[in-house]
């Protein structure tokens, strides 16, 4: 009685094996044709993902970038040879303010990332019901320019990295879209 068990298991393993291993199953692979034609503004991605708490105003000769691991938003605007990198991120609230601009500071190779230092070239911005936290670092040959807007247990970064000239031309839209942030 137990062999015939056995002798009837292993007869469906062979089958199993037999029918599950053929020569034709291979990876099937489809194609869908993307919808590159939208425009993701604030508003819809507030409504489609939700992730994203604040309204603003995009400077209209910015061009949606590739996001990175880190960013929820990336834009890049300046000359097409070498363009600056606009990018939004967020980080839980315990990574601190100051550190972050010790590692921009770092990033840039400016003169000091001592994040105490770093804070005494802080600004606040006023951005309605909620205040940002405003830096410039400029750098041998780069600059950062950003801010940090603490919101609820986030910190919210905004952050321009371009060639020193890039960003001088650039400085007065990104405060611009920075100083248009809102909640909501």
């Amino acid at each position: 009685m137990q062999f015939a068990r056995i002798k009837s298991l292993l007869s469906i393993i062979a089958l199993c094996w037999l029918v599950g291993c053929a020569e034709d199953a291979g990876i099937r692979e489809y194609s869908v044709k993307g919808d590159n034609s939208r425009i993701f503004t604030s508003d819809v991605l507030r409504s489609e993902f939700g992730s994203i708490p604040f309204r603003w105003d995009v400077p209209k000769t910015w061009k949606t970038a590739q996001n990175d691991q880190f960013s929820k938003m990336a834009w890049s605007a300046g000359p097409d040879d070498t363009p600056a990198r606009i990018t939004i991120s967020d980080l839980p609230s315990q990574a601190g303010i100051a550190p972050q601009f010790g590692r921009w500071a770092g990033q840039i190779n400016f003169s000091s990332n001592d994040p105490a230092a770093l804070m005494q070239l802080v600004q606040n911005v006023s951005l309605g019901d909620m205040n940002g936290q405003w830096i410039e670092l400029v750098g041998p040959s780069e600059t950062i320019l950003g801010m940090i807007v603490p919101h609820n247990d986030s910190l919210w970064v905004v952050k321009l990295r371009a060639e020193k000239s890039v960003a001088e031309e650039l400085k007065k839209d990104f405060r611009g879209f920075c100083e248009s942030w809102k909640s909501g």
